[in-house]
């Protein structure tokens, strides 16, 4: 009977400094899993207002590169995606009739590989736009962009403007 109390107590002392210590292994490791996400997320957000900045500095080439290889942009409705590359003309476009056309990131979170970025655009229009001769408006519209990200690149990138309140800005009416 004492051989089973000793063995019982030996057992009871194993366990209550074991199992902590396996208790503990996992709490750190979660604990390790969640800062690495957490500094994964800063990170992309980082990125993301560097390439908005980019952007406004119209350094299509270091944005560019912001974007993986097979990265992809889908904006507006439209399934169909571009590569940066090709968005590039369309994106000089609106700097050539808005030259002071800036990003305003007025929210920005992040969460796992996807960070979401809530914009104001500002500008005057200067020049033609489209088939809209200056104006001399100051414009002022939103959009919102839902970013996917691997490895500190953009591999997706899906917006939606408010494009309508632009353009009525600019003086069009709906008929």
């Amino acid at each position: 009977m004492k051989k089973i109390n000793y063995s019982l107590a030996i057992l009871t002392v194993l366990t209550l400094f074991l199992l902590p210590s396996c208790q503990d292994k996992k709490a750190k490791e979660d604990l390790l899993k969640f800062q690495q996400t957490e500094a994964a997320e800063a990170s992309n957000i980082e990125v993301i207002k560097q390439f908005y900045k980019l952007l406004d500095e119209q350094n299509m080439e270091a944005c560019n590169d912001i974007f993986s290889a097979e990265g992809k942009c889908y904006m507006g409705s439209s399934e169909e995606s571009l590569v940066f590359e090709d968005m590039i003309p369309f994106i000089q476009m609106y700097y050539s009739a808005f030259p002071d056309y800036q990003h305003h990131i007025e929210n920005i979170f992040a969460a796992d590989d996807y960070v979401v970025a809530q914009l104001k655009y500002t500008g005057m229009h200067s020049s033609k736009f489209m088939e809209i001769d200056s104006t001399g408006n100051n414009i002022e519209y939103k959009g919102i962009f839902i970013i996917k990200m691997a490895d500190g690149k953009i591999i997706e990138l899906w917006g939606m403007e408010d494009d309508l309140t632009m353009m009525t800005q600019l003086g069009l009416e709906l008929n």
